[in-house]
């Protein structure tokens, strides 16, 4: 197995969260490093309100120099929250999807959800799917006080059958 993993490195087609730290450039590159800088870049919801849901979206590099059977597509969302939740969330075929509830946690942690098959075609992912995959988060606004859920890193993981070394973007 070989594990192929892209980071943010565009704007996508929603930059829906409100707030981003520190607030210069794109939200994009709040969540893109490869070792979480956790407090230091994040983007955040701070809607005030339980149920207020708020998404970015990310490009990524394109990775067509494959071929060959795709196992799964991984988003991983490193975050942190106060009585709220977050989802990981990927567009394909125009489509944008969320995964269920990942759960809200005080303290900075890496939650994931995996696609063994492109929920629009319902089989499995193709190279050509990969290459236009946008990633990113849904992020939850909360009634508590304070009131906040934050994203400080973002990336996909793709695993495939046919490599044996792992590649980072």
């Amino acid at each position: 197995m070989a594990t192929i993993i892209l980071r943010p490195n565009g704007i996508g087609i929603e930059t829906n969260i409100d707030l981003q730290s520190p607030n210069s450039t794109e939200h994009w590159d709040k969540v893109d490093e490869v070792v979480a800088d956790d407090a230091t870049t994040f983007v955040e919801n701070k809607s005030g309100g339980a149920g207020v849901w708020q998404r970015d979206l990310y490009t990524i590099p394109v990775y067509s120099s494959s071929s060959g059977l795709i196992n799964s597509v991984t988003v991983y969302v490193r975050t942190r929250h106060n009585a709220s939740d977050a989802k990981a969330s990927i567009h394909t075929h125009s489509t944008t999807y969320d995964s269920p509830v990942l759960g809200g946690l005080s303290a900075w942690t890496t939650l994931s959800y995996s696609w063994t098959t492109n929920p629009y075609t319902g089989i499995t992912w193709t190279w050509a799917e990969v290459d236009a995959l946008q990633i990113g988060v849904s992020l939850n606004g909360s009634t508590a006080a304070p009131d906040w859920s934050r994203c400080t890193q973002v990336y996909v993981e793709i695993i495939t059958p046919f490599f044996p070394r792992i590649f980072y973007f």
